[in-house]
């Protein structure tokens, strides 16, 4: 739904900006029904009085060379599949920065170590298929486990960060 709008407005700019009033009005009704579509990702402003900007970026696939770490056929076969790129990230004030920074390593300096770990070693004693679903349950199991240790961060809400 939201790539038939962005679609829209792709369609309709050249006429937007050549002056045509049908055009303007069809790449308006557009914008809003896209912002209608983004309205549950609306949590921006709660970021951005944190000090964290969300960005997001959409390109022609001739881009891709500069944001993709593929080189040869594999960069061929990914420009020759898509027609855009898209490209998210985040930027953050100095204030924001060892916070977001913590949660950061906590997630890339142990998930991958445990989760390898717990594979590994649960498809060696049974197979592939329970080491799969076993690494879901018990990744399950885990956040009820930290939800007990953290209670304020469930209660947590950016627009009262105080309360």
């Amino acid at each position: 739904m939201l790539q038939q709008q962005l679609d829209e407005l792709e369609a309709k700019e050249p006429g937007t900006r050549a002056g045509d009033a049908e055009a303007l009005h069809d790449f308006r009704v557009a914008t809003r029904r896209s912002r209608a579509l983004l309205r549950p990702c609306s949590g921006v402003d709660e970021l951005q009085r944190e000090g964290i900007l969300p960005m997001g970026a959409s390109a022609p696939i001739d881009m891709a060379p500069a944001q993709f770490n593929f080189v040869g056929r594999q960069l061929v076969d990914v420009m020759e599949s898509y027609d855009r790129v898209a490209s998210f990230g985040v930027m953050v004030e100095d204030r924001s920065r060892g916070r977001l920074e913590g949660i950061g390593m906590a997630v890339w300096a142990t998930g991958p170590a445990l989760g390898d770990f717990e594979s590994g070693a649960v498809a060696t004693l049974t197979t592939p298929a329970i080491s799969i679903v076993s690494g879901g349950l018990i990744t399950i199991v885990g956040v009820g486990i930290l939800r007990s240790f953290a209670p304020g961060f469930w209660r947590y809400d950016a627009r009262h960060p105080t309360t």
